[in-house]
């Protein structure tokens, strides 16, 4: 009887123990359908992995901002922001910085530390999508994302290989 009433005191802790390992990752509310097809990017089987930072990952408006990324395999690098009206934006490459050439297993800086320019956190306030996508050389982000007539993103079939990481990121008041 000893042993049942041990048994029957250990239902809660295995419950919670369950419940925890079912836990689906963190979910955002989305601001649209943008915010929404950028977080579910995934390459599937053609993947690899992509690494990405934002630093800070709160900022206050016009606070520099810089992104570490990492991939597994070398390629181009993307960074795609959706910000918290569901605007996409190309932060990375940009006319500052066209050459988006990534090395595979090494950590890059964007900005690079002797850039002579810099990102800043800009308008409009609150949460903002960024996206690391790495390509290989013969894939674009158009070849990823098709925009429909309703700013829509969607990903189409696939092409090549490709990964991707996401980290949000909040824009405040200074």
């Amino acid at each position: 009887m000893n042993t049942f009433l041990k048994i029957i005191a250990l239902i809660p802790l295995f419950s919670f123990v369950i419940a925890l390992a079912g836990c689906p990752r963190t979910e955002y509310v989305h601001v649209g359908s943008n915010w929404e097809a950028l977080s579910r990017l995934d390459p599937g089987e053609a993947g690899f992995k992509v690494t990405g930072k934002v630093i800070p990952a709160t900022a206050e408006l016009g606070e520099p901002l810089r992104f570490e990324v990492r991939s597994e395999k070398p390629g181009r690098l993307w960074i795609l922001s959706v910000d918290s009206d569901d605007e996409l934006s190309l932060v990375f490459p940009n006319a500052q910085e066209e050459d988006n050439a990534i090395r595979g297993g090494r950590t890059v800086q964007v900005p690079a530390e002797d850039a002579t320019w810099t990102i800043e956190a800009a308008e409009p306030l609150g949460e903002s999508l960024v996206a690391f996508l790495v390509t290989d050389e013969d894939v674009v982000p158009e070849d990823i994302l098709d925009r429909d007539a309703d700013k829509a993103i969607r990903v189409v079939s696939g092409r090549r290989y490709w990964g991707v990481a996401t980290k949000v990121m909040e824009v405040r008041e200074p």
